[in-house]
């Protein structure tokens, strides 16, 4: 597979393409709030919150271990309060960098049916994979790792 070197404004390009995804979707009102998933999501946020004009921005740092079996609750460790000392009727918009495996989507999307909380997910990118769930939004595909 081909080898996608990114620069910081390639990541803005499509940080910007994915808020106007969000826009065009009508999704951003006073009910919506940010969350930055670290440390790929935290650029994509900074980007968003201008861009779209939502100033309330959450984070949460998760935890990857590929070495067991795919299994989001498993694979995936937050490692922060999870929307700690938010408003859980708010609709939550999840960021991330790239959606390369879904394993951080996934464990996001159990979490958060968990606790009942409407979200959606949005990456600058989407890597192209047969076994990837797309995201609800994503700035730009790409067929190579980044």
């Amino acid at each position: 597979m081909n080898k996608v070197s990114l620069s910081y404004d390639d990541v803005e390009q499509a940080s910007l393409q994915l808020a106007e995804k969000i826009q065009r979707a009508n999704l951003v009102s006073s009910n919506t709030e940010l969350v930055s998933i670290s440390r790929g999501g935290l650029f994509i946020a900074g980007i968003l919150s201008y861009k779209l004009g939502l100033n309330k921005v959450h984070n949460v740092s998760l935890a990857s271990y590929t070495s067991k079996p795919l299994d989001a609750h498993e694979q995936v460790k937050c490692l922060t309060p999870f929307l700690s000392g938010a408003d859980l009727s708010k609709t939550f918009l999840f960021l991330d960098d790239i959606n390369d495996t879904s394993q951080t989507y996934r464990f996001i999307l159990n979490y958060t049916k968990e606790l009942g909380v409407d979200m959606y997910f949005g990456t600058a990118y989407h890597k192209l994979r047969d076994d990837n769930k797309l995201p609800d939004f994503a700035g730009q595909e790409v067929a190579g790792d980044c």
